[in-house]
């Protein structure tokens, strides 16, 4: 009996234990990169954040590179996305330099994929990802990465301007919104740059965003539907008026809770609140919000943004390479995670991890979704017009009796 009992308190501990590392609903997964390295041996993590702020390292550089096989693992401006299951899907930057006089590189990337109890494995690679578009020659998946109500995975490829669709299980990639497709809408002469973050809605409508460097009139939120095509959602000018500053910079990430939030890297450091349905536009988070949280001098929000199911947004500030996480609840913020936590986390694991946020984060078991406006149905038309009739009726009855 005795026997039985220590072989049932020893399973029992081990469900605990399993338990505990097991992704679950609410939890914050955030790319981690690795400021230590030179750009031929970056690295990177994936941190595992509870809703109680409790720090863990769900994937780690070598779990990394043993299923990659390359020593150089950047997620600097990639995507991260967790699908209905709890499965983690992350991309990868491998940049490999070819000449140092002029200095030339070759981008390539990959995307990985961690079960909800951390068994990594590659789910996309450089090959797979290549073949897809036709005549590239380098692929470059950047900040945008996000699940359709199809159960597709759709990233954004900076080096072909393209939207691609991803099949999970995976299957034939296929281009949704090509550089053509852009440059037609943008007119002649368009500076395009797919940079941005990706957010799908529960009607499998895209939005993106184009970064255009020369800040001269494409900084330009778009949103795609299967019926309507590509149109501009937001235009540049909108966003110049929204924040007063003339500098945008869209390379950064968004996310669709009910309302669209898209993180401006430019002079404003802010972050907007964009209407899906008409593409109206507002300062929503400002520098001086983000910097009275983190006591910097000033923001750089090129960590990613995240929503959870209560209506709380994350925010990846990494300005002086200080690792700072900001939560928005109820339009008013504070720190998260501080600069100071992360850093004692990754020197407590005993590696030589200085850790910075440049890609992006995601909190499982959140679906993207436009506000839905609550309208009457027919039956709710009737019932209304009954009661206002019987309403009416009493009024003039009243009326009726006291003459």
């Amino acid at each position: 009996m005795k026997k039985l009992t220590s072989i049932l308190t020893v399973l029992l501990f081990a469900v605990l234990f399993s338990a505990g590392a097991r992704a679950a609903d609410g939890d914050l997964f955030v790319q981690v990169d690795n400021g230590n390295t030179d750009e031929d041996e970056d690295e990177c993590s994936i941190l595992k954040v509870d809703p109680d702020g409790d720090l863990s390292q769900f994937i780690s550089p070598t779990e990394i590179e043993a299923v990659t096989g390359l020593d150089s693992n950047s997620c600097e401006n990639t995507g991260l996305a967790i699908d209905m299951a709890g499965n983690v899907f992350f991309s990868l930057d491998h940049v490999s330099v070819i000449n140092f006089d002029p200095f030339e590189t070759f981008n390539t990337s990959s995307i990985l994929m961690a079960t909800p109890d951390g068994t990594l494995s590659q789910f996309v690679s450089p090959a797979q990802l290549l073949a897809a578009i036709p005549g590239a020659a380098e692929v470059d998946l950047e900040n945008g990465m996000a699940f359709g109500p199809d159960g597709a995975l759709y990233v954004n490829d900076s080096e072909s301007n393209s939207i691609l669709r991803i099949p999970v299980p995976l299957g034939p990639i296929t281009r949704v919104v090509t550089e053509s497709d852009i440059a037609a809408l943008l007119g002649p002469g368009p500076n395009i740059d797919l940079d941005s973050g990706i957010s799908v809605d529960q009607f499998g409508n895209i939005y993106f965003a184009n970064d255009d460097s020369n800040n001269d009139r494409d900084n330009v939120i778009f949103k795609y539907s299967s019926a309507g095509g590509l149109s501009i959602l937001t235009t540049q000018q909108q966003i110049i008026n929204a924040t007063g500053e003339i500098a945008i910079d869209l390379d950064v990430g968004m996310v669709l809770k009910g309302i669209l939030y898209v993180m401006d890297d430019g002079d404003c450091d802010c972050v907007l609140a964009v209407i899906p349905t008409n593409g109206q536009v507002k300062e929503f988070i400002t520098e001086d919000q983000i910097t009275d949280a983190t006591g910097e001098d000033g923001a750089d929000l090129e960590g990613g943004i995240a929503a959870d199911n209560r209506g709380n947004l994350y925010l990846g500030d990494n300005e002086d390479d200080q690792p700072n996480i900001v939560l928005v609840k109820n339009a008013k913020t504070s720190i998260f995670v501080s600069d100071t936590e992360i850093e004692n986390f990754y020197s407590d694991l005993g590696i030589d991890f200085a850790p910075e946020y440049n890609g992006s984060m995601a909190v499982e078991g959140v679906k993207e979704k436009v506000a839905q406006i609550p309208t009457l149905s027919e039956w709710g038309l009737i019932a209304m017009a009954l009661a206002l009739g019987v309403i009416g009726f009493v009024v003039i009855r009243k009326r009726a009796v006291k003459a």
